[in-house]
């Protein structure tokens, strides 16, 4: 039996007519050893095309008597093996094929009460590509070894075990030249194939290493015109040389302890660093027993936004020294309903650098301090709301190690402690809660400037409604009705201005005269002269105090010239 492949062909129908069931399509060489109805009848039907033939075949038939007891021999695929020899009924018969093909039907025969099989021989074929898993093996050209078919593009993929590459064997290669061609490669890019192979020249042993996947990849391309027997290839595993140890980047974790061909290592930095390459890296193994890419590096960046309960923050190229001229931005943000706490593991700049950390979102929230220096060491920032901004500043001068802060989250239950203004007090307490309130006064002598009272804010927030008051000595002023109390110079501790002139009016209850503290006015008498600023006191003629009145007449009581510390009088 010889035909031309792919266009002469006999069809073996079981039965009488066209439309009966297809027994098999043959053509070139391969055909069963026999073939056999299922009735008294066969249908073949043989087609050939214009152009090329070959000496055809030769079929010898003969009856049978169907035997009574069991089925007829169903006969052995082409390229394969048949599995029991038992045709009664209710017997099984399997078939598998040689290195190569795969058979077209993996259900059994089984010969049934009617003494038929209960399916066709199956056949076994050499495909156009496909999927071929383990540590031998063999490929070969569609149709082999007749001549393979036209307009070709298949694509076998091998997989083998975990650190070997593939070493394919050549026994059997005929192509069109240079039309029809095989491909290997072993990432998957026929593009940059390893190997383009053509002609009828036996190729040598070849070995493909493996790229971190463990496969390697063939495909064969022909064209519309002449064909040939095509190939027969077979391939083994083999050894590949591991890679080195590639070492673990400063600040950096790795995880992997194995460097064979297709193993990978992963790395990461240390909190506050950024991974600046790949985070997984691939021993390519084969001849190159190289990674897949170099090494990462973990850097300290100029800024970063950072989310999460906890962190660190490190200021440019830590723990080198940071760079001149750095304007660097950092942001944190945390769950709603959270405050953050800063604090400083190690902190120094030069003292024209300043890091600026602001209690928000943005540098236009309250300000919680401007640090150079060490100045931050010892020092714990919390803010009112889930988010934190920093501002990092350097100069062109001088540089140093910088900084490494940590950051935590808390529950923001309640405001921070509000604090008590320099010569004032708290006047009541009603805790730090939200909604909550505190109430200021001032000492003697001091006026309150802004709220007296303090309400802790309720929502996401926990931050007071107004800055802290200021206690401050005015100059000059109006006093009613105060059985006592103190005067103080403008500014007071602090040095008075020049060119003041303050007056206080003291008006006390009808009937009632002021009288100066003779401890106070000694204490004025026994400072030595230095200064010439003078202040007075008046009182009226009469023994009662009139205030308000420009056509009232005063005699001065005394006049004092200043030494440097300000005026006290006390009354």
């Amino acid at each position: 039996f010889r035909t031309e492949v792919n266009y002469d062909v006999l069809e073996v129908r079981d039965g009488r007519f066209p439309s009966s069931p297809l027994i098999g399509s043959y053509q070139g060489t391969q055909v069963p050893q026999f073939l056999i109805s299922t009735s008294n009848f066969l249908y073949l039907l043989f087609t050939t095309d214009k152009s090329h033939s070959d000496i055809g075949f030769r079929i010898r038939y003969e009856t049978l008597q169907l035997q009574s007891d069991h089925c007829v021999d169903p006969g052995i695929p082409v390229n394969g093996q048949r599995h029991g020899n038992d045709f009664y009924v209710g017997a099984l018969v399997t078939f598998s094929c040689d290195a190569g093909y795969t058979l077209s039907d993996a259900e059994p025969l089984e010969c049934e009460p009617n003494f038929q099989w209960s399916r066709p021989l199956p056949g076994c074929d050499a495909l156009c590509g496909g999927y071929i898993q383990g540590n031998t093996g063999t490929i070969l050209s569609p149709g082999f070894p007749d001549f393979y078919p036209h307009n070709l593009n298949c694509t076998w993929t091998i997989e083998t075990s975990h650190g070997k590459g593939v070493q394919f064997t050549f026994h059997t290669f005929h192509l069109e030249s240079p039309h029809d061609h095989l491909l290997v490669t072993e990432n998957g890019s026929f593009s940059q194939a390893l190997w383009r192979l053509t002609g009828s020249t036996l190729p040598p042993p070849l070995s493909a290493g493996l790229f971190g996947n463990y496969t390697a990849q063939i495909r064969f391309l022909s064209d519309f015109s002449v064909s040939y027997e095509g190939f027969n290839i077979t391939f083994s595993e083999y050894d590949l040389e591991p890679c080195e140890d590639p070492g673990i980047p400063p600040y950096s974790t790795r995880k992997g302890l194995q460097y064979g061909v297709g193993d990978a290592l992963i790395f990461s930095c240390f909190p506050g660093y950024r991974l600046e390459g790949p985070a997984r890296v691939v021993c390519l193994g084969g001849r190159r027993r190289v990674w897949s890419s170099p090494l990462p590096r973990c850097v300290a960046e100029c800024g970063s936004s950072v989310t999460g309960m906890q962190g660190v923050l490190l200021s440019p190229n830590y723990p080198g020294y940071y760079g001149n001229n750095h304007e660097c931005i950092y942001s944190i943000q945390t769950q709603p309903g959270k405050g953050l706490q800063l604090r400083a593991r190690d902190f120094r700049l030069e003292d024209d650098d300043v890091l600026k950390v602001f209690d928000g979102s943005s540098n236009t929230a309250r300000l919680l301090g401007v640090f150079t220096g060490n100045e931050l060491l010892d020092v714990t920032l919390n803010s009112t709301s889930s988010s934190m901004w920093l501002e990092f500043i350097s100069d062109s001068e001088n540089t140093s190690k910088g900084f490494e802060l940590h950051f935590t989250s808390f529950e923001l239950v309640k405001c921070e402690d509000p604090g008590v203004p320099q010569f004032g007090y708290k006047r009541e307490d009603k805790g730090h809660f939200a909604g909550s309130t505190v109430s200021y006064s001032c000492d003697p002598g001091y006026t309150i400037k802004g709220p007296e009272v303090l309400t802790c804010l309720r929502g996401e927030r926990r931050a007071w409604d107004s800055p802290l008051p200021l206690c401050v000595a005015e100059c000059g002023g109006t006093i009613k009705e105060e059985p006592a109390g103190r005067i103080l110079s403008p500014g007071y501790p602090a040095p008075y201005e020049h060119n003041l002139h303050c007056v206080w009016t003291i008006e006390a209850a009808p009937g009632s005269t002021i009288r100066n503290s003779t401890h106070g006015a000694e204490l004025l008498k026994e400072n030595t002269i230095k200064r010439h600023d003078t202040c007075r006191w008046e009182e009226a003629e009469n023994t009662n105090i009139t205030s308000g009145d420009p056509t009232a007449s005063f005699d001065i009581l005394d006049e004092l010239s200043l030494p440097e510390d300000p005026l006290l009088i006390i009354i």
